[in-house]
Parts: structure tokens; sequence; C-alpha cells
């Protein structure tokens, strides 16, 4: 069995807008989520996450420059499970980051709609509620709607088919 963990930060900016706007509208202290692969062979452990650049695979030290941790989920996982996770990570590292997807949560949100017409790129929480479906975790609405309280919600009660 491996681990992986699913963690909930925040900007370690003063005033960091979106994080702001996002913890704000949502009551959370936390505005993004984001998975940690720890690695025994490299010594290391590696963020997989969706920021304005795009998905990466980002180092600690260098996260911790810019982001603290508020809350975090550790996830048991098979070996050929860990395996196929590292491989969707890896297989979408680099995929654009979808900032429209945001906004139309929010608009989404505002007009009771189930359905986000922005699908280009993914956002973290979209990235983290895809691998935890292939966890069996039980995402329940539309993946392009879905935000880091959603995620801590059903990591929260352990949502599993």
């Amino acid at each position: 069995m491996k681990t992986i963990t699913i963690g909930f930060s925040k900007s370690k900016k003063k005033f960091a807008i979106g994080s702001y706007a996002i913890r704000t509208y949502y009551g959370t202290e936390y505005s993004h989520v984001y998975i940690k692969f720890k690695s025994e062979s490299l010594d290391r452990v590696l963020i997989y996450e969706a920021v304005g650049g795009g998905l990466r695979f980002i180092g600690t030290k260098v996260w911790e420059s810019h982001a603290v941790e508020v809350a975090s989920f550790d996830i048991e996982v098979s070996q050929p499970s860990h395996i196929k996770l590292m491989q969707y990570c890896i297989d979408n590292a680099g995929v654009e980051y979808g900032t429209a997807q945001n906004i139309g949560i929010f608009a989404c949100d505002l007009l009771g709609t189930k359905t986000n017409p922005f699908k280009k790129g993914k956002n973290c929480s979209e990235v983290v509620g895809e691998v935890l479906k292939l966890e069996g975790y039980v995402i329940d609405k539309d993946i392009n709607l879905v935000t880091p309280r959603d995620i801590y919600k059903v990591l929260s009660e352990n949502k599993t088919t």
C-alpha cells in the first residue's frame, strides 16, 4: 500500500485576491487543493497541482515559499492504483489552467445551473476530483463545477462507492 495526501492550502501572501475571494465566498480557510506523493526512491515529496501556469509537479521547498497547508487527508492506495494515479498526473502535467472554468463555477452557483459552459483547461479541484473518482470516491456534480470545498466534503464524509 502507498499513501497519497490530498491537501488544502491558501496563499502565503498577505493579500492574494484570488485566494481571498475563494475563501471569503465559500467561508473556508483554504482556497486550493492539491495532491502529495512521497517518493521513497527520490527521497522527495512531489506536489501535483493546477495553478495559473497549468498542471505541474513542484517540490515542497518551492511550494512552501508561496503556500501554506491548512488541512490534509491521507488516502491509502494499492501499488497498481498508485501507478495509475501517477500516470494520470504525468499524462496531464502541462495541461493549461482553467481560468474561465473558475468564472463559470461562480456564475453557475449564482444562477443555480448545473453545467459549467467553460470546460477548457483544468482547475485544482477538477484534477483532484478526477483522481478521487479513479479511487472510487463519489463526486456527485459536474466535474467542471467541483470546488475545493466539495473535495473537502467528499473526503471528510469518506464518500466512496
